[in-house]
């Protein structure tokens, strides 16, 4: 875990802890880190990739969900449920809903004065909450560009 400090410490920026789920990983990393450490390089910040998931793809909560969650979110890491493997599989995923972020951002910055779109339905909805979650035949969402 002293390695681990060391190593998370000599990264640029200051960390966030990000994981899937980030309320048992994060709590479980904390506890290590302040047994045998005595200090946590991440203080109290962490990000839940489902909290983020939900606002990219504008479902509830218990919706977003890995199987909802784009096919292009994923890399070729394998789930093997291995620390490492599933670190690395993580790692991919954040990255990857990191860049369909920014992609939303820089579309919304496209149209300033749009804040908001219709959807199917007609109502607004926010443009971080456009990219479409995966349907029940497996088809993968895509993001939409600002009207």
């Amino acid at each position: 875990m002293v390695e681990y400090v060391a190593w998370v410490k000599s990264l640029p920026g200051k960390p966030v802890f990000a994981a899937y789920p980030a309320g048992f990983d994060f709590l479980f990393v904390y506890w290590y880190l302040i047994r045998f450490t005595g200090a946590s390089p991440f203080s109290h910040s962490a990000l839940d990739m489902k909290s983020m998931a939900m606002v990219l793809l504008g479902t509830g909560y218990r919706d977003s969900t890995k199987r909802n969650m784009p096919r292009e979110w994923f890399g070729p890491a394998p789930h093997t449920h291995v620390a490492l493997d599933d670190a690395i599989e993580q790692g991919e995923l954040l990255c990857n809903m990191l860049t369909d972020a920014a992609k939303l951002r820089a579309a919304a910055q496209t149209h300033p004065g749009d804040q908001s779109s219709p959807d199917t339905a007609g109502q607004r909805v926010p443009p971080t909450a456009r990219i479409a979650p995966r349907d029940r035949s497996g088809a993968s969402g895509v993001p939409s560009a600002p009207a």
